[in-house]
């Protein structure tokens, strides 16, 4: 339907109707008989070169290169953005039924251990889950993320049912690997057999004091906390798409891939020049000053050798690129091209950065110096073994989930 020689009052009637039919409106304009219908709109798109003051104050967005395509890159972005902030709540709210159940079964079944301490729940929420759930964040947009239809008006960012589906689905998975390596580990110490009540495993210390705690009991909570990190391996991978599988070509942006891959080829160590020098003179100055001076000039003393030794390296490199590098990064690139998975995986520094952290810190806290202030004991190595099925199990229900969303099914009770 097209209107012409329409009036500055024919736009804004057509606004009003529009959207008291329910429709979303945009409208775009650059001058002042638009801005009426700018203001009245959903969203008022103004041209920033082009375009008059009054209408750049009635719109809600200004379009800075009066190129209509950006209002599509605006939208792919705001969508992206919607979708990384439901990824990074649905992650950290996945790990919460592991941390709950415990005290659960301790307050209910009498006799019933306590499998996950306090420590064991601030270990979850402040030190492994952090840094891959911040990788969620700067995802980019999803291939075919602009041909979905736009959610409902009303539909809220994070909703009751959208938290009670990250409880009772990849969180129960998560929950139930964990208290499989547990009870796993009872068996490999001796404390349980199948088919032995539950409570059997080695109880907790009096008054939930892990001074007091046997070292049995340290390795079973060392049991039910690491399949946490392992399953939330598989999980955040997986969600950084929520319909593409992690092991398809398609997985990343076709742009995005070919930028990587461009950038292994042509990248070249370039050789630099620093100076440093040094000049300090005074006629009348404060104390304060002075110590402000000499801790500067003693920093940047300080910080001399490491930028030599840069400079060296840097100098090394450009040396060896002809016949080391260049080959190198060139076998590198023609990998990653005819294996997607991995440049699916790596692709991502942030989330690969929490990966390899959270593993980190799962070493401190089971056999490094923080053992004894979260209270986990090293346990037996089949058991570490024994919790990768959590990753194995996230994984295979992720995947088989994003290929019936490919075959038409929505499935959104399952997340």
């Amino acid at each position: 339907m097209v209107f012409a020689r329409t009036t500055p009052e024919h736009k804004l009637r057509i606004v009003t109707l529009l959207r008291a039919r329910g429709e979303v409106v945009a409208v775009t304009g650059d001058g002042v008989n638009d801005a009426p219908a700018l203001k009245r709109a959903d969203i008022g798109i103004a041209m920033g070169l082009r375009g008059n003051d009054v209408a750049r104050e009635a719109a809600h967005v200004v379009l800075t290169d009066d190129n209509f395509s950006s209002i599509v890159a605006a939208i792919e972005e705001g969508r992206a953005i919607h979708d990384n902030i439901r990824r990074f709540a649905a992650y950290v709210l996945n790990s919460n039924p592991q941390e709950m159940l415990p005290y659960v079964a301790w307050m209910l079944i009498p006799g019933m251990p306590l499998a996950m301490t306090v420590m064991g729940v601030l270990a979850v929420d402040v030190g492994t889950d952090l840094i891959p759930a911040m990788g969620l964040g700067i995802e980019p947009p999803e291939p075919g993320i602009l041909n979905r239809p736009p959610r409902r008006r009303d539909e809220p960012l994070l909703s009751v049912g959208f938290i009670l589906r990250s409880y009772l689905v990849n969180g129960l998975l998560l929950a139930l690997s964990c208290w499989l390596t547990y009870y796993f580990c009872g068996w490999v110490l001796g404390a349980w057999r199948p088919g032995d009540p539950l409570t059997s495993m080695p109880s907790s210390p009096p008054s939930l004091d892990p001074k007091l705690a046997s070292f049995a009991y340290l390795q079973t909570l060392t049991a039910y906390f690491f399949p946490t990190v392992t399953a939330q391996i598989a999980n955040v991978l997986c969600k950084r798409s929520s319909r593409t599988s992690l092991f398809a070509s398609d997985f990343l942006p076709p742009e995005r891939r070919a930028a990587i891959l461009s950038a292994l080829r042509t990248w070249r160590p370039r050789s630099r020049e620093f100076h440093f020098a040094v000049d300090l003179r005074f006629t009348r100055i404060l104390q304060a000053d002075a110590a402000r001076a000499l801790g500067s000039t003693a920093l940047r003393l300080c910080g001399l050798p490491f930028r030599i030794a840069a400079a060296a390296l840097l100098g090394m490199l450009v040396a060896f690129e002809p016949r080391v590098i260049r080959p190198l990064l060139g076998g590198l690139a023609h990998f990653l091209e005819r294996h997607p998975i991995v440049l699916n995986l790596v692709a991502n520094p942030l989330v690969d950065l929490g990966i390899a952290f959270e593993l980190a810190l799962c070493w401190l806290f089971f056999d490094g110096p923080l053992a004894s202030i979260y209270g986990f004991a090293p346990a037996p190595p089949a058991v570490y073994l024994f919790a990768f099925h959590g990753t194995i199990l996230i994984l295979a229900f992720e995947e088989t989930k994003k290929a019936l969303r490919r075959r038409g099914h929505a499935l959104e009770f399952l997340g």
